[in-house]
């Protein structure tokens, strides 16, 4: 519908999002900021404390090809 509004539901998009880049963007960011505090705030004795929430661990979880669980 060119030139009209369209809202997205939820698990929708627009274009091919490749939802496993998305999410490793996002760590990756997270990261990159976690590191930068750490230098500019730990001469001043503060540590910092970067959390990570995850909503089931199955989706994080990796498996052999013997099915044993295997550190992501």
């Amino acid at each position: 519908m060119p030139g009209r509004e369209h809202w997205l539901k939820h698990g929708e998009a627009i274009g091919d999002v490749d939802q496993d880049a998305v999410k490793q963007q996002m760590i990756r960011r997270t990261i990159k900021e976690h590191l930068d505090k750490e230098l500019r705030l730990r001469p001043r004795g503060i540590k910092v404390l970067s959390l990570f929430f995850i909503d089931v661990v199955e989706k994080y979880r990796k498996y052999g090809t013997d099915g044993q669980p295997q550190k992501g």
